[in-house]
């Protein structure tokens, strides 16, 4: 994990807040971000963790990454709602074949 978390850490603005969220999931605060950027930041995410394997003692581990984006606008106004717009994005990544950022 801590491989994934620098990874991710990299792949965002200074500006970005980083958390785990569950136990193989993360969550990013992109302040300011409009949902254009918040996907050209999801995208380079993916990249940065899709790209490279993971070395690990019995050998390189290839990983791959649902992301899920969503903004607060008119009709998510809370960040819980926003989060949860965000969950429901990943299962759509998910269900979509895996390896992939969507939006909702």
């Amino acid at each position: 994990m801590r491989h994934i978390a620098r990874r991710l850490q990299r792949a965002l603005r200074e500006t970005d807040l980083l958390g785990r969220y569950g136990g193989e999931e993360f969550s990013a605060l992109l302040p300011g971000a409009d949902i254009e950027t918040a996907m050209e930041v999801a995208e380079r995410v993916h990249a940065a963790i899709t790209a490279e394997p993971i070395p690990t003692e019995v050998g390189p581990l290839s990983v791959q990454v649902s992301i899920g984006v969503a903004a607060l606008d008119e009709k998510t106004t809370t960040l819980h709602a926003m989060i949860k717009r965000a969950d429901q994005a990943m299962y759509t990544a998910k269900e979509s074949g895996r390896n992939c950022v969507a939006m909702k």
